[in-house]
């Protein structure tokens, strides 16, 4: 599975890339998994199952220490980037059910969704410029 799951990060072919053309991979990736995750309520829990199970697989195989400092950078900001738009995904739900019931108060939950959703895509924009001008920076000196 590592294997399988280094092959699709080098697929992304970056080493020719200047540090902007990389952000705008990273954040289209993380941008579309978002909405996907958004619009998808239920692939909101696989996701988040996926990438837990995937930190965990990368921590086992590697040093804790560099796992920290490759990871912990960019990962304060797309963990819980990852984790809002699950909620932001699960919330509108909430509201398609409410509507569905003829509730009040659906709106306030759709746009409760909208909210959430918009500070998941500020930190996965910040995430993929931490990610390229920072974790990029320590990895060159881990290597």
């Amino acid at each position: 599975m590592y294997e399988s799951f280094k092959i699709k990060v080098q697929s992304f072919s970056i080493e020719n890339k200047g540090p902007f053309e990389i952000i705008a991979i990273i954040l289209a990736n993380n941008l579309f998994v978002a909405a996907f995750t958004y619009i998808i309520m239920f692939f909101a829990l696989i996701n988040i199952a996926v990438n837990s199970y995937l930190l965990a697989y990368v921590f086992y195989l590697t040093n804790p220490l560099e796992f920290i400092l490759l990871i912990g950078p960019h990962g304060i900001f797309e963990i819980p980037a990852l984790i809002l738009a699950a909620t932001s995904g699960l919330v509108l739900s909430m509201s398609i059910i409410k509507k569905f019931r003829k509730e009040k108060h659906y709106a306030d939950y759709f746009k409760d969704s909208l909210r959430i959703f918009l500070v998941s895509v500020l930190l996965f924009v910040v995430a993929a410029f931490v990610e390229v001008l920072v974790t990029y920076q320590i990895a060159l000196r881990i290597a």
